[in-house]
Formats: structure tokens, sequence, C-alpha cells
């Protein structure tokens, strides 16, 4: 009988509230390089985040958030992310056998 061990990743829906998110995107952005700060790093090879996300336009009826219509898959998922009160992994141990 193997005695093994896998880790699993679990994930959680995100919130629905885009404003919220966006603006913690924006400071954990910013905050990038800051040593006493957690910050939002991504790479230069992280080529569709960079043709897409710094060309996002506004709402015209609600600028704090982005307009629905354009290519923002890439920036929805960062923000789901950002919005995740824990960031660490929940590791689960299962036993095989």
């Amino acid at each position: 009988m193997s005695s093994a061990y896998k880790a699993s990743i679990s994930s959680l829906p995100g919130k629905a509230d885009r404003v919220s998110g966006w603006n913690r995107m924006r400071r954990l952005l910013s905050h990038a390089g800051k040593p006493d700060r957690p910050g939002l790093y991504i790479a230069r090879r992280c080529r569709y985040f960079w043709d897409t996300v710094p060309m996002l336009a506004r709402d015209a009826k609600r600028i704090e958030d982005v307009d629905t219509t354009g290519l923002g898959h890439g920036a929805d998922a960062i923000r789901y992310g950002c919005l995740r009160q824990d960031w660490a992994p929940e590791l689960k141990f299962v036993r095989e056998g």
C-alpha cells in the first residue's frame, strides 16, 4: 500500500464587487518595490497583461469601474486574485492507498 501524499489547492469564487477589486489592484501595483508593503508584480513576459490592461477604458457611467466591453479577461483574473483574503493556498494532504 502506497503512503504517498499529494497537495491540492482549493479555490473560492471571486467577489462580485468590481470597484473594490480595481482599487486593491491599483494599490498593490503602486506598492510594488516598497520593502515594507505587499505589492503586485507583473512579469514583462506576461504579454497579454501588458497588451490589454494598460489600455482598458473606464466605464462612461461608473468612472471607478472599467468598460466591460473591452478585453478585460486578464485584468479580471488578477482582480479576483487581489480580492482573495488568504493568498496562501490551502493545502490538503490526501493519503493514497
